[in-house]
């Protein structure tokens, strides 16, 4: 199934991307999936739950769109930020 290897790279995108937002979590990803990339958007978020236990994306809710096509990428996410501290 290699809807989980694309959950797995998946996580990786957002994780980074968060980091350097300096995010305690990342809260939703926002996913477009083309009809013609091979891509079963069902198998995509039950692999992506099991992906992300453990990371900052455990617990975020996956949104995917189809489109026609073949395409296959991140649309958004949305993070829980560090609050800044006073000093």
């Amino acid at each position: 199934m290699h809807e989980m290897a694309i959950a797995m790279a998946l996580i990786e995108q957002v994780e980074k991307a968060a980091r350097e937002q300096k995010a305690r979590s990342i809260a939703g990803i926002s996913v477009a999936v083309g009809r013609l990339s091979g891509v079963d958007p069902d198998a995509l978020r039950a692999v992506f739950e099991l992906a992300s236990e453990e990371t900052l994306a455990a617990g975020a809710q996956l949104e995917v769109e189809l489109l026609e096509g073949r395409e296959l990428y991140i649309k958004s996410m949305d993070v829980d930020v560090e609050e800044p501290r006073d000093v």
